[in-house]
């Protein structure tokens, strides 16, 4: 493989810094227009992030919104997940908040939603995207109860065997330990989220409750 010619690579590199300053123009120009320029946007930051351009002058991706653009963290993540998720045709026919609520979604269960999105209003699908989150929840929980608390008890050895178990698989016991507690913590931080929606339905928060009660502490 050649090596590149110093000239070559400041070529290279002034290419790549030309399309960065583009790019960060067009960021701070759509930004004052943020609701029908979003998208665009959201595309100039995937751009920007992917391909790593704000190593040109920063350290973290998230160094380049504040001190570069000055864009809010959540507003920006928003407005890439939407562009990543969303075609033009999609976002210009249900908007930002429609849109914004409808990626909190897997893409495999948005399609019911977005059947409906353009004649419904935005409390309705915050209502939809809600139950589908918490059922999600529930679901989830009710995994996690089966994983670590199962219906049935192993069967047990004799005492020899045990014996022998505890001394040659010692560390696949650890392991397993180890990940009920990371499971544990993980469905922590997703119950938090869920417990936490705005949407009002308090059947199925007591139902998920009830549920994370059998998982403990």
């Amino acid at each position: 493989m050649e090596e590149l010619s110093t000239k070559e690579i400041d070529t290279q590199l002034s290419d790549k810094r030309d399309r960065y300053n583009l790019l960060v123009d067009r960021i701070k120009k759509v930004k004052s227009r943020i609701g029908r320029n979003l998208y665009d946007m959201g595309l100039y930051l995937i751009e920007v992030k992917d391909s790593e351009l704000y190593l040109l002058e920063f350290a973290s991706f998230s160094m380049f919104l504040e001190k570069k653009v000055a864009l809010a963290r959540g507003l920006a993540y928003d407005a890439i997940k939407i562009a990543k998720e969303f075609s033009l045709v999609d976002w210009q026919k249900f908007g930002y908040k429609k849109c914004r609520l409808m990626a909190k979604v897997e893409k495999s269960a948005r399609a019911d939603i977005m059947q409906d999105a353009e004649s419904s209003s935005v409390t309705e699908i915050e209502e939809k995207v809600t139950e589908y989150k918490l059922q999600q929840g529930i679901t989830d929980t009710e995994k996690v109860v089966k994983y670590i608390k199962p219906a049935k008890e192993p069967k047990l050895d004799t005492e020899d065997e045990r014996e022998f178990k505890g001394r040659n698989d010692g560390n696949s016991l650890m392991s397993s330990a180890d990940r009920i507690i990371e499971l544990k913590e993980s469905w922590k931080t997703k119950f938090n989220e869920w417990i936490q929606l705005d949407y009002p339905l308090p059947k199925m928060k007591q139902e998920l409750v009830r549920k994370a009660d059998r998982i403990g502490g």
